[in-house]
This record gives structure tokens, C-alpha cells and sequence, in this order.
């Protein structure tokens, strides 16, 4: 198998028998073909950008042990070549058979066992790739295009590489996590150290964040892919790295899942270490108007196909789609040859900029007229050529959500009838002229980018998001959360929810999306004396990414459950403040820490812990759940800190409880008002120590 070969490349004692193994009589009864390296093309060899290996020498046996160390390390040579090619053409495979191309489902299936099963053996393995290379041979021309296009020719990519975000202090970003991502966070006890691992799908680009609460850490990061032939990419290691300051991140892309492995170091530091952290995955990007040209394409000739398709049928429609991208990329293209794509770029997401550049590279010219004369060059992206596209299909993007942005505006009231100006009426009126040349279109439509040139695709996307989720725009409105008073409801609100929240991970989630959309629905919100201004407040907007759009549609499924939480916030206070109240009543410490003396800042802060028991597996029987209420480890705890200034908060929303408890909780009112008046002797206490240690401080310096 794969595994043994593997295995062998260390020392093994297999290496003593080989005296008594007759290899001249086994290699001439092995069939001579099994020994050859699989037929390549150059495309491929390309792509895979490794050394193809040679073909296993069997003509020299002896001495044995060096042609079994030669044997062993050229087999191993093959299959990392193998290994690679499969993670590489993976994800166009898979592609072919969602395509229903003939054979492509059994290979993409055999594929898939040889990445998950190591104990798959060489023979079969290499068969297997020979089915594919036969696959992928009739897209021979096309196919480093395509892999640059499905964002698939790098097993993993670093992005952004490790540094300190001096954007982002550690401070703002650790209350943030406190707010919305509570869990993310862990504790490394002095004298140690700790791992956290977090698995990552196939596919999947990564961006984490990392940083302390107080002190520096030592830090080491790597991703460990689920691929027995690749070594862990190291991603960041450092000592005593300053991220209790700023916060540390990068970015890569990987094509293989694998394990994202933190390690903080804390071995020879006695103090501990809190560290938050933040890891956000997404698919990795494909080109919207590549696939959107083909999807096009496929269902003209191939919708009502009963039958597998053959390779050169598929081919035959990617020569068309290539043809049509290069016409659509030197202007030549009419819009009336274009109107299928409206659909495409209103429906997705799309970057022009990205799009663009990724259908210049990699682009290939033919050079005769069959097949056999075919010539591929690829061609370096000219930067004017991209200018030049971008400006075009910009526009092209505006033009194709003029009537969304229209609706927008009417729906919601952004821009009064009264205050409407000449621009709005100009969209209104635009003329359909789609006679004209894509290169013709920025003469045509100048006025598309006179107004919108600082609406990404992303802001166009959110307008039409907006107006299908028009009843959560309506709702923030009704609800009056953007006025001075409103903002204040609306932090409040989030507060005292999040606090209540902790266990509870659907609400936690549709709380999290409610604080991004309300981000997102302040434009539409807000009245706007001019398209210009609605323009210029809707760009203004940050963080307005794919991820982030989809929170609007969370809202919108869950639009009963949010109004209920809005009509009810007061409430909410109460019963928020009570709790908090019970919690540090019963687990409450009060911790004072004087720092004058090593110049750093007095204060004094509250430690309390919420126990939430685990649900017992045992329904069968009552009296284990029991017995079990009593086990340690059958509990989960988690500690809230609560500072000087939180604590002042906590009293002041004390004091209104104390006015609008009902008479039959007078349990209630007696344990508030026993906590006012402890908090009140905790900051008579504070204050005599502070007064003592500024004394010890000036003697000090006297002295």
C-alpha cells in the first residue's frame, strides 16, 4: 500500500531479508508497464509544478540493497506527484461530474478514496490517475485556465502573512469578542502550554485573529492539511509577540482541510495568559462570470441531454465560452449579446476587479485551425487592459440594478417625492439602448458612473438584499433604534441580551446577526436629501462583505422572534440585572490590586461564574441524572469579570430595579438592596487602600 511505501523510506527490518528474496525472478514476471510513469501533457506537468519522476528502473537488480533504496525512494517520488495532481484537479473533477460528463462521477469517487484511504495500494492508484489524465486530455488547452478560474492550483496560499494589526488595539477587538463571540477565548496557566486546534474543510479561506488581554505571548501557528504527503505549513511563530497591544492576524487559502493549530507557550512565564481569538472561514472564491457564461451555455445544449455527455461535447461549449470572455474582454461584444448576463451579475456578489483579473490571466490564443495546430499562450495581464474592462463592466454592473436601486428608494422612502432631484428621474427615464459595444458604454451610460462609481458590487448586492428583506428594514424603522435615544436602546438592548444569551446559541446567533443588520440597514433608514447623499452614506458603509449580507436574511426568517426582543426591552433590563445580581451573590469575589508602586493603575473588579448543568444522556434513568448533578465534571462554568465601570453600571441598573420591582418579590428587593450597600462598603474599603498606598508611594520617593 501507499502507507507501507511510506513507512519504508525509514529504516525497517524488512532490509534484512532481502538477502533471501530472488528480485531478479519477481521483476520478470511483473508486467514491465506498471513500471512507467503515467503519459503527461505539458499543460499538466504545468500545473502541477513538481518534477515529473522517471520511470522505475528495473534493468540493474544488484546489489540488492541499493536498488532497494533506489526502488523505494522513486515510488515514493511517484506518489507525491500523484498526491498533488489529485489535490490539485480535485475540485475539476468533481466539477466535470456535476457536469454529468462520461466516467467523471467514478473517477472523482476513486479520487476521493485515495485522499481518505492511505492503505489504497500503488497500482490502483496509479490507474486511477490514468483515468483521470484521460478525463482531463481533451481540455488540454483550456485547463490551466480553468484551474486559475476555480482557484485551485495552489494546495495553500498565504494571503496575508502574520503581522500586528495596527488598526485594530487588542482592547477594542477583546470587548467586541466579549459582546458577540463570548467562547472565543482560552486560558494558558503559567509554567504551560496550550493548544487549540480548530478543524477546517476542504476549500476554505481562513482568516484569524489573535491577541491577549494583558501581557505578551509566545506564539506559534501552523496548519496541518489531511494529507499524508504534505508537511504542516507553518503560519506564524514568534516570542514574546506583542499582542496584548495590537491584535496578530493573517489570511491564507487551502484546498485541503486540515487542523488550525494555536499554540501559546507559556512554560517559563508564572503568570497566565488570556487569550481571545477569532476564525473566520468561507468557501474559496470562483469566478461568478465564468461560471455564470457556462451555467448559460450548459443549459442551451445540454439541459435536455438524458445521457452522459462526452468530453469534446463539453470542450466544444468551453472553446464558445472562452471566445465569448475574449470578446467581452476587448470591448467588441454587443449588449444585446449580453443579456443573459443580467441575471449573473445581479444575482451575485460580484468584485469586478477580482473578475476581471481573473479572466485576463492565464488567457490562452490559438493559433490554426484544427485542433492539432492549437498553440497555448499565456498572456500576462496587461494593467490598462484591466482599468479599461473594469470601467466598462462597472457600469455594465450598474445598469444592471438600476431598477432595484429605483425600487430601493421608493419603498423605503429614502429620498421624499418632494426632494427627488433630476438624477432620480434621468435613472427612471434611462433608455434600454442595447445596440451599442461594451467599449461604447461608458459614452453611452457616463452618468451610471458619475453617480455610483463609489457602490462596490458588494453595496449593490446589500441594496437588493434590502429590498427582498423589506420588512426588516421596515421594522428597524418602526422601531425607532437610529434617533440619539434610539442608539442608546439599541446598545442596551444588545447588552442585556447577550448577557442573557450565554447558553443559548440559536438566540446568540440571531442576536449576532441582529447587530450586523442594524450596521446595514442605517441607509435605508435614513432620509436623504439626494440620490448623491444616499449614494455617499450607503458607501460609507464598512465590513460589507458576502458573510455579512447573509445576517439580513437571518433576520428576515427570524423577523417574529427579533420584534419580540425590541417590544420587550425593558423588561429585558430588569430581568438582566436581577440575574447578575443572583450570580454574584452566589459565586461574587471581589479582587483590589494596587499597582501605584510598580507604576501601573489601582482598581478593583468582581469575578463571578454562571454554573449551567449538562444535559444528561441517560434518559432511561432518573436517579443517575441525579447522582450526577454532584459530579464536577458534569458541570459547565464560566467566569464574567466585571470592572469599575461596569460595576457602576450594574448598581445604577440596581437602583431602577429598586423602583420597578412588583410588591410580591420582596425576596428580591431585600437581596438588591443588601448588594447596593455591600458595593457601597467594597468602594469605601477601595478607597482607604488607595489612600494608603499613595501615602507608601510619597514616603517611598521621600525616602
Amino acid at each position: 500500500t501507499c502507507a507501507n511505501y511510506r513507512a519504508l523510506l525509514s529504516p525497517s527490518i524488512i532490509r534484512y531479508f532481502l538477502r533471501f528474496m530472488d528480485l531478479d525472478k519477481i521483476s520478470k514476471l511483473s508486467n514491465r508497464e506498471q513500471y512507467k510513469f503515467p503519459t503527461t501533457i505539458l499543460n499538466i506537468d504545468t500545473i502541477v509544478g513538481i518534477a515529473k519522476p522517471k520511470d522505475i528502473d528495473m534493468s540493474v537488480i544488484n546489489p540488492i540493497e541499493p536498488f532497494f533504496d533506489r526502488f523505494i525512494r522513486q515510488v515514493n517520488e511517484w506518489l507525491t506527484w500523484f498526491h498533488r495532481f489529485f489535490n490539485i484537479f480535485h475540485y475539476i473533477v468533481e466539477w466535470l461530474k456535476t457536469c454529468n460528463v462520461v466516467a467523471a462521477a467514478d473517477i472523482f469517487n476513486d479520487i476521493n478514496t485515495i485522499r481518505d484511504d492511505d492503505t489504497v495500494d500503488c497500482i490502483q492508484t496509479k490507474r486511477v490517475l490514468e483515468n483521470a489524465l484521460r478525463l482531463l486530455k481533451p481540455f488540454g488547452n483550456h485547463l490551466r485556465r480553468i484551474c486559475y478560474l476555480f482557484n485551485c492550483s495552489n494546495s495553500i496560499q498565504i494571503i496575508v502573512h502574520e503581522g500586528t494589526d495596527n488598526q485594530k488595539e487588542s482592547s477594542n477587538f477583546i470587548r467586541e469578542m466579549k459582546r458577540s463571540q463570548s467562547k472565543n477565548t482560552f486560558t494558558v496557566n503559567s509554567l504551560s502550554s496550550a493548544e487549540k486546534i480548530f478543524p477546517i474543510s476542504d476549500r476554505q479561506k481562513i482568516q484569524w485573529f489573535l491577541t491577549s488581554e494583558k501581557y505578551p505571548c509566545n506564539v506559534h501557528i501552523e496548519y496541518r492539511q489531511h494529507d499524508v504527503t504534505a508537511c504542516a505549513e507553518l503560519i506564524f511563530s514568534k516570542e514574546n509577540t506583542s499582542i496584548h497591544k495590537h491584535v496578530l492576524h493573517g489570511e491564507f487559502e487551502t484546498q485541503r482541510g486540515g487542523r488550525f493549530i494555536i499554540t501559546i507557550n507559556n512554560q517559563n512565564v508564572t503568570s497566565p495568559r488570556t487569550i481571545w481569538f477569532q476564525i473566520k472561514s468561507t468557501s474559496l472564491a470562483i469566478c461568478h462570470l465564468f461560471q455564470g457564461i457556462f451555467n448559460i451555455l450548459y443549459q442551451r445544449y445540454f439541459a435536455l441531454a438524458t445521457q452522459p455527455i462526452r468530453e469534446t461535447q463539453l470542450n466544444d461549449t468551453l472553446d464558445q465560452e472562452f471566445q465569448f470572455i475574449d470578446s467581452l474582454l476587448n470591448g467588441k461584444i454587443k449588449l444585446s449579446d449580453m443579456v443573459s448576463l443580467k441575471t449573473v451579475f445581479y444575482d451575485k456578489n460580484i468584485n469586478v476587479r477580482e473578475e476581471v483579473q481573473r479572466l485576463f490571466t492565464n488567457r490562452s490564443t490559438t493559433q490554426g485551425t484544427s485542433r492539432a495546430s492549437r498553440v497555448t499562450v499565456v498572456d500576462g495581464p496587461d494593467q490598462n487592459d484591466i482599468e479599461q474592462v473594469c470601467k466598462w463592466l462597472k457600469i455594465y454592473q450598474y445598469y444592471c440594478h438600476i431598477n432595484s436601486i429605483v425600487d430601493c428608494i421608493r419603498q423605503f422612502d429614502i429620498i421624499p417625492m418632494d426632494h427627488e432631484d433630476e438624477s432620480i428621474d434621468h435613472l427612471k427615464r434611462l433608455s434600454s439602448n442595447e445596440n451599442i459595444s461594451l467599449s461604447e458604454i461608458s459614452q453611452v451610460y457616463k452618468i451610471l458612473l458619475e453617480q455610483f462609481t463609489t457602490l462596490g458590487g458588494e453595496h449593490l448586492h446589500l441594496i437588493k438584499i434590502s429590498v427582498e428583506c423589506s420588512a426588516v428594514v421596515k421594522m428597524m424603522e418602526k422601531s425607532d433604534l437610529y434617533s440619539p435615544q434610539g442608539r442608546h436602546k439599541f446598545q442596551e438592548l444588545r447588552d442585556n441580551l447577550t448577557t442573557q444569551f450565554q447558553f443559548q446559541e440559536r438566540n446568540s446567533m440571531i442576536l449576532n446577526s441582529l447587530i450586523i443588520t442594524y450596521v446595514l440597514c442605517e441607509p435605508f433608514i435614513t432620509k436623504a436629501k439626494t440620490l448623491k447623499e444616499f449614494v455617499s452614506r450607503l458607501s460609507q458603509l464598512r465590513s460589507v462583505e458576502e458573510s455579512s449580507l447573509k445576517h439580513m436574511r437571518v433576520i428576515n426568517e427570524n423577523i417574529q422572534t427579533v420584534n419580540m426582543w425590541l417590544s420587550t426591552e425593558e423588561t429585558s433590563t430588569l430581568d438582566n440585572a436581577l440575574v447578575t445580581m443572583e450570580h454574584i451573590y452566589k459565586t461574587g469575589i471581589i479582587t483590589i490590586r494596587l499597582g501605584r508602586l510598580i507604576n501601573k493603575p489601582s482598581y478593583f473588579q468582581i469575578e463571578y461564574s454562571i454554573v449551567k448543568m449538562r444535559a444528561s444522556t441517560d434518559t432511561d434513568n432518573l436517579d443517575a441524572e441525579v447522582e450526577q448533578e454532584d459530579r464536577p465534571q458534569d458541570l459547565k462554568r464560566t467566569k464574567f469579570v466585571l470592572s469599575m465601570a461596569d460595576i457602576n453600571d450594574h448598581k445604577r441598573q440596581l437602583t431602577f430595579c429598586n423602583v420597578d420591582l412588583p410588591s410580591n418579590m420582596s425576596h428580591k428587593k431585600v437581596l438588591l438592596s443588601e448588594q447596593l450597600r455591600l458595593l457601597e462598603i467594597v468602594e469605601k474599603i477601595y478607597s482607604m487602600f488607595v489612600k494608603l498606598e499613595i501615602a507608601v508611594v510619597k514616603l517611598s520617593r521621600n525616602s
